[in-house]
């Protein structure tokens, strides 16, 4: 494994503990403040606005400062976990998932960045790292259920993105030279239906990881500290489902197949979990649409990049995860004050302008090429 390797990893796993951290600690804070849960619920779409405010900052970065630009990310996500020690309110919570987002935006777009630059093989390298996330993500929420959201806990939390921050220092090697076709000026029209498909996703997925502490709470009636329980069982499906279409990808099936069938189950699921009357039953769906959408980030955003070149997969980087963020922002916004059933209504609606836009698409480039003249025309 690559010195470089190893600080990526690092960096996604300390995206894996901030993502989860916020709506695991939900249930408990608000049992500790004697709020409701929906009035600690607003955190969700201000993570992602402050990521997509961190995604926006980074396109403005040139390319030599982007492993600064990850550095200081993951010093931001630090701070953000370190805050808890002085936490006394919502909007000091609220305040904390904002830098913590503007952290995690920095990190995940330069990094996404840094990534293409190591290989041409985006969505299988894409697809480890955002397992890794699942991983982490799917450990943090443990102790926080065992122990509560304590300050001191959650500050011990920060290790890993401050140590993310130290591992990337150091010489990288030059972004890789890869043999294309000609060239045409202007980004790729293939990626506009990719745009549309992640701000879908990422609306849909923000709801299921933000309400994965709510939802078992309303439904189950579990107490603050067990509910918290329901963002690492969130963040466990989406590991194993990443690590399945992960494996099915290494047996060369293609990633458009895998997208439709993971997220046909996924809306199936969502739209179920919303009908049945039986509360156990519909937690149950919820859990098979959160495996359903697992692999879709990495799928959207990997074979994106694959079809165009190094220099304008470092452009389009920047503006495909913010409008990602974007949807990320915006959807759980609109739903924050619906804490029931009627959120999966609006997960399927997500999920099925993902599929719609994705099979938009005139051709998507299959695993392993990058052959952007038959990839891509010019915008513009």
């Amino acid at each position: 494994m690559t010195r470089p390797l190893r600080s990526l990893r690092l960096a996604f796993g300390g995206l894996g503990i901030t993502a989860s951290t916020f709506p695991a600690s939900i249930p408990s804070l608000a049992a500790q403040w004697d709020v409701q849960p929906a009035r600690l619920l607003p955190a969700v779409p201000l993570l992602f606005g402050g990521l997509l405010a961190g995604v926006l900052a980074t396109s403005l970065v040139p390319p030599r400062f982007l492993q600064r630009c990850l550095a200081l990310g993951g010093l931001l996500q630090a701070a953000a976990l370190l805050g808890f020690l002085v936490v006394a309110g919502p909007p000091v919570f609220w305040a904390l998932a904002a830098v913590a987002g503007i952290g995690f935006g920095l990190v995940e777009a330069s990094a996404t960045v840094l990534a293409r630059r190591l290989t041409t093989e985006v969505t299988s390298l894409l697809s480890q790292l955002t397992a890794l996330v699942a991983v982490a993500a799917a450990l943090t929420p443990l102790p926080l259920a065992v122990l509560g959201a304590t300050p001191r806990l959650v500050g011990c939390l920060a290790v890993v993105p401050l140590a993310a921050s130290i591992a990337v220092a150091g010489r990288w090697p030059p972004a890789a030279v890869h043999p294309v076709g000609r060239r045409r000026d202007g980004l790729p029209l293939v990626l506009v239906p990719a745009a549309v498909s992640l701000f879908a996703y990422v609306g849909a997925e923000s709801v299921l990881s933000g309400w994965s502490s709510v939802l078992p709470q309303v439904l189950l009636g579990l107490s603050g500290a067990s509910a918290a329980i329901g963002t690492s069982a969130f963040w466990c499906l989406l590991g194993a489902g990443r690590a399945l279409a992960w494996l099915l990808l290494r047996r060369g099936r293609q990633p458009r197949a895998l997208l439709r069938g993971f997220l046909g189950v996924a809306m199936v699921a969502s739209v179920g979990a919303a009908v049945v009357p039986s509360e156990p039953a519909a937690v149950a769906l919820v859990a098979v649409a959160c495996l359903g959408i697992a692999p879709s980030y990495a799928f959207l955003l990997g074979y994106a990049l694959e079809g165009v070149s190094t220099a304008r997969a470092a452009r389009a980087t920047g503006p495909l995860v913010a409008v990602g963020s974007l949807g990320g922002t915006v959807v759980p916004a609109l739903l924050v004050a619906h804490t029931g059933r009627t959120v999966l209504i609006w997960v399927a609606v997500m999920l099925v302008v993902v599929v719609a836009a994705a099979g938009g698409r005139r051709r998507l480039p299959e695993h392993g090429t990058s052959n952007d003249e038959s990839a891509e025309s010019p915008v513009g």
